[in-house]
């Protein structure tokens, strides 16, 4: 396999294009840096608050409020109002900068994966350049929320993991445990970042089990070794460190939980899903997931529309919340939602399904119509307010996305026996689309049980972009330059 240092230096040297990309989107967002404004609302404000709690050094106010939001994007935003009290500047300066230095990583290291791929040197300038002018991703650098730290993370663990997967038929012992514990690290940070991905852990072992029953079948004991270190590390490391996170919840605030949104969630999506479904309000909920509130809006009304709202939602969770409080105790409130969410799955089951395929769609769309939270020079929202470039962006991107993950879903069915058989070590960019894949078929899997919304599907838009970029790669150029 060619290493990754001379295939950087060749892709940079041969396409001029690749490094104008990243030194144009470089000067756009230092631009942004000096001219844009973040606006503290909706849960900014729950995000800054508990950033000022850990500020102050109130770790266990942090458990003893809780269960809060996830940890890590709270600490980086203590870090940030630490940071500002000693410069004596605005915290939010401090934190467009982190947030800034959190997108480049990403853009080098979507840069890193696209080369292993040996995606056409093309293609990958302009991914890389639409990553650095994309309205959405941008957006997420100057507004307080915890998608923009997701990018690098998911990133980062997608080549960590492709590595340590490549590595299991022929790597030592020790090396396999390294591997396996900077995986975890990698996994680690997205679950303190994104709980769902607590639940996505147990799909994303799915390639190691599998490799692990056919190495011992094979009797291949090398890496039947590698992967049974590989997966009691990972379930060890990360599986104990949520515990314990979720044994401090316990002891502090009575409820086993990484955080509190989860099985209140759960609840309110089955019990709307079993209430009465006209060809109206199933209509207005494709409409939304496919063209954005304002379409819907105008062909359905807002009281339709808003029967698939945040408000709507929220009211179902938290009044069944508040009645299931009434009659149980703290600490068992968690497992009678969910109980009562399956009793919603199994009274409508095919509507449950047809309206859980119905939002997974919606995943697909997180390039949204409108960008919010932050305020932009005058001439750059007019372009962002453009009714026909929001919405063919919005189009665009949306069955880009959809395409791409079909065109790899068939092609990686083709590979998978070769992932598990080969005892080549030139098969890196078969197990980093592996991985791509995987994450976001889980991620879109996981929050289609729950509510999907554009801002959910964010996390997911690096990703999105390499299974664009190797589709276009495998549709335009795979015959002289195949994967």
């Amino acid at each position: 396999m060619v290493t990754s240092s001379k295939t950087i230096s060749s892709y940079l040297s041969k396409l001029p294009w690749i490094s104008f990309a990243f030194i144009l989107t470089g000067l756009y967002w230092a631009y942004l840096f000096c001219t844009t404004q973040m606006i503290i609302a909706a849960d900014s404000i729950g995000y800054e608050e508990l950033g000022q709690l850990l500020q102050k050094g109130n770790f266990l106010d942090y458990f003893k409020t809780g269960p809060n939001r996830e940890p890590l994007y709270p600490l980086i935003i203590s870090l940030s109002m630490s940071l500002g009290d000693l410069f004596s500047v605005p915290y939010q300066t401090i934190q467009k900068f982190i947030q800034l230095l959190a997108l480049f990583s990403s853009q080098w290291l979507l840069f890193i994966l696209l080369t292993h791929l040996r995606i056409h040197r093309y293609i990958i300038a302009g991914i890389i350049l639409y990553f650095g002018f994309s309205p959405v991703i941008v957006n997420s650098a100057f507004s307080l929320y915890s998608e923009n730290i997701t990018f690098p993370i998911l990133l980062a663990l997608i080549l960590l993991s492709a590595k340590t997967f490549e590595g299991l038929k022929s790597n030592s012992s020790s090396k396999t445990f390294l591997y396996a514990i900077l995986t975890s690290l990698g996994y680690l940070l997205i679950i303190f970042t994104k709980g769902v991905y607590e639940i996505i852990f147990y799909l994303y072992l799915i390639p190691f089990i599998s490799l692990l029953i056919f190495s011992f079948l094979k009797k291949n004991k090398c890496a039947t070794r590698n992967t049974i270190i590989t997966l009691l590390t990972l379930i060890v490391c990360v599986q104990g460190v949520v515990v314990s996170y979720k044994l401090m919840n316990k002891k502090y605030s009575q409820v086993y939980s990484l955080t509190d949104r989860g099985p209140w969630a759960l609840y309110a999506s089955c019990a709307r899903r079993a209430l009465p479904l006209s060809t109206n309000k199933f209509l207005a909920l494709v409409a939304l997931n496919f063209n954005g509130p304002h379409f819907c809006f105008d062909h359905f009304g807002e009281e339709t529309c808003s029967f698939w709202g945040h408000s709507h939602l929220d009211e179902l969770g938290s009044q069944k919340r508040i009645e299931i409080s009434r009659n149980f105790p703290k600490d068992q409130v968690d497992k009678e939602l969910i109980a009562q969410a399956k009793k919603k799955v199994l009274a409508h089951p095919f509507q449950f399904s047809l309206l859980m395929l119905v939002d997974s769609m919606n995943m697909f769309t997180w390039e949204p119509i409108r960008i919010g939270f932050a305020v932009y020079p005058d001439w750059l929202e007019n372009i962002l307010d453009n009714t026909l470039f929001r919405y063919s962006r919005r189009l665009l991107i949306t069955w880009l996305s959809i395409g791409a993950f079909l065109t790899i879903t068939l092609f990686m069915l083709k590979r998978i026996p070769t992932l598990l058989t080969s005892e080549s070590s030139n098969t890196l960019r078969y197990t980093i689309l592996l991985f791509t894949w995987l994450i976001v078929f889980s991620h879109v899997s996981i929050h289609a049980l729950f509510m999907t919304i554009a801002r959910f599907a964010l996390p997911l838009g690096p990703l999105y972009l390499i299974l664009i970029g190797a589709s276009l790669h495998i549709l335009l150029f795979g015959k002289k330059e195949p994967l």
